[in-house]
């Protein structure tokens, strides 16, 4: 009996310690997966870390190579910039170093302005340099087009801080309606991107704008009455004659432009002026419109309404 009691103990005790031995191994394993997992979290923030420090010097080289002294330097700013660092060594050979040194300043200056030229007639933008007094302004020109014609330029004359290597607006003739100063902010950080927002800006404009003159003068005969438009040619309104239809009819139609670097209108809106013509065929006939009128230039999509 006794020997029974004493086996049942040992059972008992080997049993716990194999527990124990259990439970044991399941905390380290628990701490083993609990670290790994903390580690891996840390080794993901240290990669997105990296990734953002990547992004951040991709940005600032690109800010350096597009800043207004480095685009401009060589071309339209003092011929001083564009020098070539040369040797400090005397002159064994006789020849005047100087001489050198203002001959290669002007060949480079050359050849960067006659690239610079080139590239922006290409891009309908050309950048020179004017004397006001004694300080030297950066001349920009916009050249303007649509479908194909040449309409009108428009300019803008920078000033230059030497000491602070700061450009600033000193006067220009672009539409009032243009968000000058938001763009440029941008100035002496991007020139080439200010450059181009600009450019961007009055296309969008100079086309909303021939669309407005190509259907007053082009289609004036289907026309009720003069287009009317906003300055910025954002908001265009006009009375159509449909004679075409079945049940001739005079539909009143404003387009929106929500943003002006837009060319069609975000928004249309149709009503039937007069008409002897249904409600249901008036609800078609307004979302015909509006649908061609939203996916064609203005001028062309009267055309197909005709």
């Amino acid at each position: 009996m006794e020997q029974g009691v004493l086996s049942i103990q040992r059972l008992n005790k080997g049993a716990l310690q194999t527990l124990q031995q259990l439970e044991d191994t399941a905390e380290k394993v628990s701490d083993s997966e609990e670290n790994h997992v903390k580690h891996q979290q840390h080794l993901n923030a240290l990669q997105k870390a990296v990734q953002a420090l990547q992004i951040k010097r991709d940005q600032l080289k690109k800010d350096l190579q597009n800043t207004p002294w480095k685009v401009l330097r060589s071309s339209v700013l003092d011929e001083k910039d564009g020098q070539l660092c040369m040797s400090s060594r005397s002159d064994r050979t006789g020849i005047n170093e100087e001489s050198i040194q203002e001959a290669l300043s002007a060949a480079l200056k050359v050849k960067a302005q006659h690239t610079l030229t080139h590239t922006c007639r290409l891009t309908g933008c050309s950048v020179t340099s004017v004397m006001k007094g004694k300080h030297k302004h950066i001349r920009i020109c916009w050249d303007t087009f649509s479908n194909g014609q040449y309409c009108e330029p428009y300019y803008m004359e920078l000033q230059t801080s030497r000491n602070h290597n700061i450009l600033s607006i000193s006067r220009h003739s672009l539409p009032y309606f243009l968000p000058i100063n938001s763009m440029s902010q941008d100035l002496n950080k991007d020139i080439t991107g200010f450059v181009n927002c600009v450019k961007d800006y009055l296309n969008a404009y100079i086309s909303r704008r021939q669309q407005a003159f190509t259907l007053q003068n082009q289609h004036n005969t289907i026309l009720d009455g003069e287009v009317h438009t906003s300055a910025s040619f954002d908001n265009i309104t006009f009375d159509l004659k449909l004679t075409n239809q079945s049940e001739p009819c005079t539909a009143s139609i404003a387009l929106v432009f929500d943003n002006l670097l837009l060319t069609s209108p975000s928004r249309v809106f149709v009503r039937i002026k007069d008409g002897d013509i249904s409600r249901s065929a008036s609800r078609k006939l307004c979302n015909h419109l509006k649908s061609v009128l939203a996916a064609h230039p203005l001028h062309i999509a009267v055309d197909k309404l005709k």
